[in-house]
């Protein structure tokens, strides 16, 4: 009978707040609206994206400036894809930004899984899950990630779980 009321006593113990173990677990930040920010379907792996670094293009004619630099390099496959890619969405600057994220792998043979994006309207966090294999290959990787993201936010942060790559939109 003491047993019984002993095992009582820890269960009722237990089941307190005090002793809750999911207490402090974090809210999930909420996937945004294609309104906020809306990813622009662009070659993922390309060797030409080692031509440039992570931009925030903010006005029509810096995006110009960037396709004319842009047909001018080498070292690309297929140009042309990533151009006519860039250019089909029509991107209005009064109201968006577009970020080109780049992306440096040491092997090719590394897989990257991008989450869809999630915080809020002021920040947004992004992130981007890597499958390295026991043994990788001897070529670089270059990947960007293009997304056209309103004017109201401040910052976008890529998090692979070995860094976090804060960019500063405004």
């Amino acid at each position: 009978m003491l047993r019984l009321l002993l095992i009582i006593a820890l269960f009722f113990t237990a089941c307190t707040e005090k002793h809750m173990i999911l207490k402090d677990v974090k809210p999930v930040s909420k996937e945004l609206s294609i309104n906020v920010i809306s990813k622009i379907t662009i070659p993922v792996r390309e060797h030409g994206y080692s031509n440039f670094k992570t931009k925030v293009i903010k006005r029509k004619n810096e995006l110009n400036d960037f396709i004319t630099n842009v047909k001018n390099q080498t070292g690309w496959n297929k140009k042309e894809n990533f151009l006519q890619s860039l250019l089909l969405k029509e991107i209005d600057f009064n109201k968006y930004n577009l970020l080109l994220y780049r992306i440096t792998e040491s092997s090719g043979s590394t897989v990257l899984a991008v989450d869809v994006p999630r915080g809020d309207e002021q920040n947004i966090i992004i992130q981007i899950g890597r499958d390295e294999p026991n043994m990788g290959t001897a070529d670089m990787a270059y990947y960007t990630l293009a997304y056209k993201i309103k004017k109201s936010i401040n910052s976008i942060t890529f998090d692979n779980d070995i860094k976090k790559d804060v960019i500063r939109l405004n």
